[in-house]
């Protein structure tokens, strides 16, 4: 088992039996969502710094996309601000900002992937990824989302075992944390 799928798999399975142990103890089934964007960034900063050798090009978009994505939620800049900045924060668009970027940074990692894997990118289905990023982004349905980072997934996937897999992980981690988030709100 690659390294990259066996720490995707391990924080996948602590944050299910975190979930569960909330259900045993408060009858309340709780991923800590909050803490997504954060899992995220560090499982994309051990990937990138073992993996920045082989394409570094590819490695530093992704630490980008993960650094926008703990930038894009505003209860992350509660840590480093204070309460005045924090309410001209949640009357500008900064958020929005990283959040646009967030998702920008990803599909054009997506386009580079699909590029380097020297097969053809399937531009409709790329297209299709993108606009439904852009509907989920716009209507705030992360829901919406996870289907169009599944679709660029598509894009670039190859069933060998290419310097493409960690970033199908990695993928296939994301979208399971924005669906734990969405599977959260819903039971609660």
């Amino acid at each position: 088992m690659a390294t990259e799928k066996r720490t995707i798999f391990l924080a996948c399975v602590t944050l299910t039996v975190y979930a569960l142990s909330g259900l045993l103890q408060q009858g309340k089934f709780l991923y800590p969502f909050p803490l997504n964007e954060f899992i995220f960034f560090g499982i994309s900063a051990y990937i990138a710094i073992r993996n920045f050798k082989q394409q570094k090009l590819l490695y530093s978009l992704l630490i980008l996309a993960a650094i926008s994505f703990v930038a894009c939620r505003s209860y992350n800049w509660n840590l480093i601000l204070s309460s005045e900045s924090m309410e001209r924060l949640d009357h500008g668009y900064t958020t929005d900002v990283f959040y646009v970027l967030f998702y920008g940074i990803l599909s054009t990692l997506t386009f580079q992937l699909a590029k380097n894997n020297s097969h053809r990118v399937h531009l409709p289905t790329y297209f299709s990824s993108i606009l439904l990023i852009l509907v989920g982004s716009i209507f705030a349905l992360d829901s919406i989302c996870i289907l169009g980072i599944l679709l660029q997934v598509k894009t670039f996937y190859n069933k060998e075992n290419t310097t493409t897999t960690p970033f199908v992980y990695l993928y296939s981690f994301l979208a399971f944390l924005l669906a734990t988030k969405e599977l959260t709100l819903f039971l609660a």
